[in-house]
């Protein structure tokens, strides 16, 4: 699978969120290159009913290219923010920016933060994130911001599923373009009269 946009898109009620493979199996075949996953909400990860394993992205195989993950809001994740792998691949020019979600960095066989980033995505970007996660002294790559609860990120109205940024929180416009994660305008735009069972 080549050239793949997923954008505009609210996802709700789900065990995980992404999983991007290289390929889905060990035959040979073309790897997965050129997709971009951008400008999503994901809510109600992991809840009763929905359980799973509580993944934002899990993102590898053997010659994974270009791929940008920019601007998701994921609420919910409680175990692992990225999950790269598996052992002995590499994903080139994987770009992680913008996205507000929670967990840890872990790589397959490998600890959790900067040293699974540079071992799995080492020509990769991890910039103006905002990773909801507790410190323990691990070491995550620098230009991001870690709060410790999702509280702490100024939500307009969580609890009421309103994910823009108020005005008051330290995240708007972080950046100096635009909020980090989803463009909440603009999903709503894109889903509007969306009947929702």
């Amino acid at each position: 699978t080549q050239d793949v946009t997923f954008r505009l898109n609210v996802i709700r009620n789900v065990g995980s969120a992404f999983s991007i493979s290289a390929k889905p199996e060990d035959f040979p075949a073309v790897p997965a290159s050129r997709l971009s996953v951008t400008d999503n909400l994901v809510y109600n990860v992991n809840v009763p009913g929905f359980e799973g394993v509580a993944r934002g992205f899990l993102v590898g195989g053997d010659k994974l290219t270009d791929v940008t993950l920019a601007h998701n809001t994921i609420v919910g994740t409680t175990t692992h923010a990225v999950v790269l792998g598996p052992a002995g691949t590499k994903t080139t020019r994987l770009v992680m920016r913008d996205n507000i979600f929670e967990g840890v960095i872990h790589g397959d066989n490998m600890g959790y933060g900067s040293s699974s980033w540079n071992e799995y995505a080492p020509d990769g970007t991890f910039l103006n994130n905002v990773l909801v996660i507790a410190t323990d002294g691990t070491v995550y790559p620098t230009g991001n911001s870690y709060p410790a609860n999702f509280s702490a990120i100024g939500f307009v109205n969580a609890s009421a599923g309103d994910y823009h940024l108020s005005l008051v929180s330290p995240f708007k416009l972080s950046n100096g373009a635009r909020d980090p994660g989803a463009d909440i305008d603009a999903i709503q735009a894109a889903v509007r009269g969306v009947v929702v069972p």
